[in-house]
């Protein structure tokens, strides 16, 4: 059993960066194909009495049983190149636990970027270390885990070969420390924490480091610009696996949160709550999981971001809450063609729950999760609460499956059923094929996905399909997609906010990569794009063009052009009743974004657009800064303003945010927050303070205050108090 106990930086002057010849990069690596290139790794087989502690201090005996990993690569600035300094990796495991230690050698530990230390935090801008792995083998999915040196620990699902869904969390270990030969850190999996196929002895897996201040990322597969770190479909092998256990696979997670709710304009009413939860986790087998919910609490989930709605269609508000992150990139469909843009979707989770009427709790829930006989499996089933007034209890819930074909490529289908919003029934059913080809193309990667769903409510039906083809190469990427969402296409447990419509989409990317420079890369990318409502009249057409560079020290600046034909069959108000004449408008924009590189403590970036439209004016400006001093302590602050000065009136719109987190240790923060926009006028402030003081205990505690703020007059409305205690307990 494991044991426990308790990133990247500014490169330097752009002089130094320019004299450096990058001969370290480029030795020795020419007798490699990296376009085939497939490394293999041997894990070695230890006995639990034998297993090291996890404390960042690789002296455990131990190790030095398991053979050195070195076999890293550059992917910047040299792909293929020899890292700026040397990273080893050495693999143990036993019947409960994969093991995992990284040596980072570093000539100046003192420059080593470790600006956090939360759990989940922005790992991407210190030095860190991570494994990935696939052990179900699918080509698609996987679970990543990462640690940076300053201790932030991350973990993520990864979802088809690209998206990574951080909501997600499990329990594990991990722990690094800082010393003068570099850093290190010792990861400990369980095999209880993740899905694998008992049947094989190897996994699919990656490895990679990141050099902050240099922003140079290396990599033990997948060594390609054109190939994402978190591609599943090229990574290596973790071979010599056997005899894994997960004992009874059964976790028990048990919580008790106390709630306060207290009304200003109704001070003597005030709420005190006690609710009880629990959530059952049941290995069927290693690579299938049951998951059972009872009154299930989601009062840790995080806040959304303010948003103001300044369109004609509604805003897309991802998913947070852990229940339904669990295993959720099995219930992902569509391929890039839904990825890439969210109208459409077949299966949202977040309408279960979370209604137009207000949030109604969640009685009961069961989820099945996995792998059956080489097929992805995933199913939801969920009780909801009645909203007084406006709906009852509801029985909702979804299906999918995908085999794996040719490969990483793969055939779906999906079913959903239950209207979270109304009485009527509602049903939908659909397929995808989403494949995936390195032959067609030489030395490039063609995609192709489709898809096709029907909705059904009462005796309306309505279809939907869209399709992508695609090739994303570093140096040349191009795309073609369409969808088509018909008038009655009404999915009720999927995310839709436009029908009776057909769209065209496409785009080129050319991107060139000067040797020996202070540019890292410069590109060039133009597109456009034509909408058609089902019955072929014409509803818009855009034409874009963007160019931009990167620096080799991680700062941005981009440039975009558009042209854009806009028919808007009936009128709308933009906020403050700003009205939008239904018309034809001939819309432009320019846009300017300048981002500064997170190898620094301080980051900042600007958003300027300007433009014409709706026959009047538009000018937009973004502002972020970004202090992280130490890994105790970090400060975002944000500020977005935008102005629209239209014939039928003008409006200006600023949304504020404000964050702080105080990290007193990886495993014990506060994080301070507070948002406002002047259209609602609403003032939000919330503390959140969460100490994991052993693997899957912990205590959370909140507070929140809502007000309305016009003008000199603030108005309290709402103070909010919780706290809960909960533990998981594993068999």
């Amino acid at each position: 059993m494991a044991k426990c106990s308790g990133h990247w930086r500014f490169l330097g002057a752009a002089m130094a960066m320019v004299a450096t010849p990058f001969a370290y990069a480029q030795e020795a690596t020419q007798a490699i194909n990296f376009q085939t290139y497939a490394p293999k790794a041997t894990a070695t087989r230890i006995q639990g009495t034998q297993a090291p502690v996890i404390d960042g201090d690789l002296s455990d005996a131990v190790w030095a049983q398991a053979p050195v990993i070195d076999n890293f690569y550059q992917i910047e600035p040299v792909v293929g190149g020899k890292p700026r300094f040397r990273t080893e990796a050495r693999i143990l495991y036993d019947a409960d636990y994969l093991y995992v230690a990284f040596r980072a050698l570093d000539d100046e530990p003192d420059k080593i970027m470790r600006a956090s230390m939360k759990r989940d935090g922005e790992i991407w801008k210190d030095d860190a270390v991570r494994i990935t792995i696939d052990p179900q083998n699918t080509g698609r999915h996987g679970y990543t885990f990462e640690i940076g040196s300053g201790g932030v620990r991350w973990d993520a699902l990864v979802e088809n070969n690209s998206n990574t869904i951080s909501e997600w969390n499990t329990i594990w270990h991990g722990h690094s420390r800082v010393d003068a030969q570099g850093w290190s850190a010792e990861i400990a999996i369980p095999f209880k924490s993740i899905s694998f196929d008992p049947s094989q002895s190897s996994w699919g897996m990656n490895m990679g480091r990141s050099i902050r201040r240099y922003d140079e990322p290396v990599r033990w597969a997948n060594i390609s610009n054109s190939v994402g770190y978190y591609d599943m479909g090229k990574a290596g092998r973790l071979e010599g696996l056997s005899g894994l256990s997960q004992g009874l696979g059964l976790d028990v997670q048990v919580l008790g949160t106390t709630n306060y709710v207290y009304q200003w304009d109704n001070p003597r009413q005030g709420d005190l709550t006690f609710e009880p939860s629990a959530n059952l986790y049941y290995k069927i087998t290693p690579s299938l999981t049951g998951t059972l919910t009872l009154n299930t609490d989601f009062s840790d989930a995080p806040l959304d971001a303010r948003q103001v709605n300044t369109g004609r269609f509604g805003l897309f508000i991802p998913e947070s809450r852990d229940f339904f992150l669990q295993d959720a990139s099995l219930f992902e469909f569509g391929g890039n063609g839904l990825r890439n843009s969210q109208n459409g979707r077949p299966f949202f989770s977040r309408n279960i729950g979370i209604t137009d009427f207000g949030v109604a709790d969640i009685i009961a829930g069961g989820k099945l999760s996995g792998s059956i006989a080489g097929h992805n499996v995933a199913g939801l089933f969920v009780k909801t609460a009645g909203i007084t007034g406006f709906t009852a209890e509801k029985t909702l819930g979804a299906a999918r499956i995908a085999r794996p074909i040719f490969g990483d490529s793969q055939i779906g289908a999906i079913f959903t059923f239950g209207d979270p919003s109304d009485d009527e029934d509602n049903y939908l059913g659909g397929f995808d094929v989403q494949l995936r080809n390195d032959t067609i193309l030489p030395g490039r990667k063609l995609n192709a996905d489709f898809y096709f769903a029907r909705s059904s409510n009462d005796d309306i039906q309505g279809d939907a399909f869209g399709f992508e083809v695609a090739s994303y190469e570093d140096d040349l990427a191009w795309w073609l997609n369409g969808k088509y969402l018909g008038e009655n296409y009404d999915p009720a447990l999927g995310f839709v906010n436009r029908t009776d419509f057909q769209r065209v989409y496409g785009g080129v990317r050319y991107r060139v990569r000067p040797k020996d420079s202070w540019i890292r890369f410069y590109q060039f990318e133009t597109g456009g794009e034509s909408i058609w409502s089902t019955n072929g009249d014409f509803e818009g057409r855009d034409v874009w063009g963007s160019t931009g560079l990167v620096t080799t020290r991680g700062d941005e600046f981009f440039m975009n052009v558009s042209s854009n034909l806009e028919v808007v069959p009936g009128a709308f108000n933009l906020p403050d009743g700003v009205l939008v004449p239904a018309s034809r408008y001939d819309n432009w924009n320019v846009g300017l974004y300048a981002g500064s590189s997170r190898a620094r403590w301080y980051a900042g970036n600007l958003n300027l657009d300007f433009g014409q439209i709706y026959g009047g004016d538009y000018f937009r400006a973004g502002i972020t800064v970004d202090l992280r001093p130490s890994p105790y302590f970090s400060f975002e602050v944000r500020h977005d303003f935008q102005e629209f000065r239209l014939p039928g009136g003008s409006v200006r719109i600023h949304i504020d945010s404000a964050r702080a987190n105080i990290n007193f240790t990886p495993d014990m923060t506060l994080t301070l927050q507070s948002e406002y926009d002047n259209i609602s006028s609403e003032v939000g402030l919330s503390a959140r303070y969460r100490w994991e003081f052993m693997p899957g205990h912990e205590v959370f505690g909140s507070l929140g205050h809502a007000a309305n703020w016009e003008g000199r007059d603030f108005r309290s409305n709402t103070t909010t108090a919780g706290l809960r205690v909960g533990g998981t307990f594993r068999f």
